[in-house]
């Protein structure tokens, strides 16, 4: 027996001294393709230990490696819209696959409505690109990244087998935005460009807002605060505030206004606790403001609800090339005129999920100087008018009928949870939901890339909350 531990140790040390010879082989490498200017090489060399690691122990870093990839903006390829987040989620559903009948994964039962919702956005998807009239292998193939998406939820509400696993998503998530927000913080202070975005790029605006309002409620409000989550906070608040999106801040605002107003409304958690807590948050939101006006960077945030106006498109004729749009509010309503074209001539099924972009030039009305400058490639900058346009009534009304039985489902876990972290993770969750399907009829982008795989993560932990609250009420 000895001998057989003896002979771990020495395999243990072999293994370790192996990986630290891949890691000084690839900061050397790396330092090299840096001096060649093969930038991209000699990130992905510096990250190879990173990648060994996650490899040799997919069990325990699966999750954590796909929330960490969220903050990633690159594209490995646009056309195919596949990011890091597709690998990594590839090898998730590979691993599940061949372990799916083991104590990994929980075999908790969806609820019937939720089984129903999810049936009927899944086929109003595909009907929406097999009978689009602009079908092709693209409109096909972007079928298999919506199903990417509901693959991504999934997975995380079968890994999720207990409120640890739920506050261990929570954590990794603020972690993660800590790492991002110190990278926009240096990029700002190196540049001076404000509106820095850092390596996550503009899905910054939305996840930062989400992960605010997880900080401010779960581990502010509803719990004692540790000093690192404080620091967090307050990094996470200052790249909300420079980001100057103010559809970001408007969503969390009254994100945070539902949050507080479901705690006193449900009373789970103790009133007098509650009002004490959120008295010291308006403390610290007055003095942070306090700094922003000695700071001058409330000029900025200032100039930012300034700019809204009711005289719309009277152009920036500052610019040497004067601009029609001199906001991105009207820039907004611009790609929603022909938005609306889109819809008007396809209101059933739609043209295709994530297929506006390829085809908004057979529906411009618009001089073609404004539809290059302000539609041409790019979606239709909110959730809801997306899918109306993409995947027509069926669709949107299959996409709220799925969000809205997850939000009550993330409600009812509120009222069926038992103990505190269970209250707490509950009433978070709710909040959230709120804040995507509020974000999403005006803003936000749930339909691609990271902010997509950051609301369908959201979606598969407050299903599997609502399973976990459930099954222990039943077990009692």
């Amino acid at each position: 027996m000895l001998s057989n531990f003896d002979t771990e140790i020495k395999s243990g040390k072999i293994s370790l001294s192996i990986y630290f010879l891949i890691i000084i082989s690839s900061l050397t490498l790396s330092y090299f393709l840096f001096n060649w200017n093969k930038t991209g090489l000699a990130i992905l060399l510096l990250f190879l230990p990173v990648f060994g690691l996650i490899i040799l122990n997919f069990k325990e870093y699966q999750y954590i490696a796909f929330i960490a990839s969220l903050f990633l903006s690159n594209y490995i390829n646009w056309d195919l819209r596949i990011q890091l987040l597709n690998i990594i989620l590839f090898g998730i559903v590979f691993y599940f696959a061949l372990n799916k009948n083991t104590d990994i994964y929980h075999n908790y039962p969806l609820p019937r409505r939720l089984k129903i919702a999810i049936a009927l956005f899944i086929i109003s998807v595909l009907i929406s690109s097999v009978y689009s009239h602009h079908r092709s292998l693209k409109s096909v193939y972007f079928t298999t990244v919506f199903l990417s998406f509901m693959f991504a939820a999934y997975m995380f509400y079968r890994g999720t087998k207990d409120s640890s696993d739920v506050e261990k998503h929570f954590k990794s998530l603020i972690y993660f935005l800590f790492a991002a927000a110190l990278i926009i913080i240096a990029e700002i202070l190196l540049t001076g460009k404000i509106r820095s975005t850092g390596i996550t790029g503009f899905a910054i605006m939305d996840i930062a807002s989400t992960t605010l309002l997880l900080i401010t409620v779960r581990y502010i409000i509803l719990q004692r605060p540790t000093f690192i989550i404080s620091v967090i906070a307050v990094a996470n608040l200052i790249i909300l505030i420079t980001t100057l999106s103010r559809f970001a801040w408007l969503s969390f605002v009254l994100s945070f206004l539902y949050s507080i107003f479901i705690i006193l409304y449900t009373r789970r958690i103790k009133p007098d606790k509650v009002k004490s807590k959120i008295n010291s948050v308006i403390v610290i939101i007055l003095l942070i403001t306090g700094i922003i006006f000695i700071s001058g960077l409330h000029k900025i945030v200032l100039k930012r609800f300034s700019d809204v106006s009711l005289e719309v498109f009277q152009g920036n004729v500052e610019k040497e090339n004067v601009e029609i749009a001199s906001n991105s509010l009207e820039s907004r309503l611009i790609i929603w005129i022909t938005a609306y074209q889109v819809f008007d001539k396809n209101p059933i099924f739609g043209v295709g999920f994530q297929m506006f972009p390829l085809i908004s030039e057979s529906y411009n009305i618009l001089p073609y100087e404004l539809y290059e400058q302000y539609v041409e490639f790019l979606d239709a900058h909110s959730t809801t008018i997306n899918y109306l346009c993409e995947t027509g009534i069926a669709g949107t009304s299959a996409y709220y009928f799925f969000l809205i039985t997850l939000f009550i489902l993330s409600f009812r876990s509120i009222k069926k949870a038992k103990t505190r972290t269970d209250i707490s993770n509950s009433i978070i969750l709710n909040a959230m939901m709120f804040f995507i399907i509020v974000n999403g009829i005006y803003s936000g982008a749930y339909t691609f890339g990271q902010n997509a795989f950051y609301a369908y993560i959201i979606f598969g932990i407050s299903a599997a909350n609502y399973a976990i609250v459930a099954r222990k009420e039943d077990s009692e």
